[in-house]
């Protein structure tokens, strides 16, 4: 949900194309805030995510090329920060290793696919590092999926979100 000032037709757009649930403009009232935040938490506890999962802690700035797990900064190459951005814009649903490799990699790689899980490996391993749990899972024969409840990035390009919004 995006709380702010006034915001024009096409940023409210580009929000919910993002993933926020609502987007409320002024002027509202604290009653029609209240609502819409219940109506929100209503539609979380449906679908059997919290809003209070810790891996709300995980951080990208794809400009920046920066990921931090709470306030903790996580220094990765730049292919595992691709898996890493291709994974939160499809957070919660797998995407597979042919994707993976097509979109980062691109078509034409002629190398080991094994480079996939090395970049996966690694990505987990500066995760943990950071105090994260393992929050990109592994679908056997499939791809990956990363199981994070909450993000935060600042580039629409690659992540879905907008800056400073917390999309869900």
């Amino acid at each position: 949900m995006i709380v702010g000032d006034h915001y024009d037709e096409l940023a409210v757009v580009a929000a919910l194309d993002a993933g926020a649930d609502d987007v409320v403009s002024q002027p509202w009232t604290v009653a029609e805030l209240l609502s819409r935040v219940r109506a929100v938490l209503r539609r979380l506890e449906r679908e059997g995510r919290s809003g209070t999962d810790a891996a709300e802690a995980l951080s990208v700035d794809d400009d920046r090329h920066s990921v931090r797990w709470g306030g903790v900064v996580v220094t990765t190459t730049g292919r595992e920060h691709e898996v890493l951005l291709a994974l939160i814009a499809h957070r919660g649903r797998v995407v597979t290793h042919e994707e993976l490799m097509r979109s980062i990699w691109g078509p034409e790689w002629s190398g080991s696919p094994m480079v996939l899980s090395a970049a996966v490996t690694r990505l987990r391993s500066r995760l943990a590092a950071a105090g994260a749990p393992d929050v990109i899972e592994n679908v056997r024969g499939v791809g990956f999926r990363l199981s994070v409840g909450h993000t935060r990035g600042t580039s629409a390009r690659d992540t879905g979100s907008i800056e400073g919004w917390n999309v869900p």
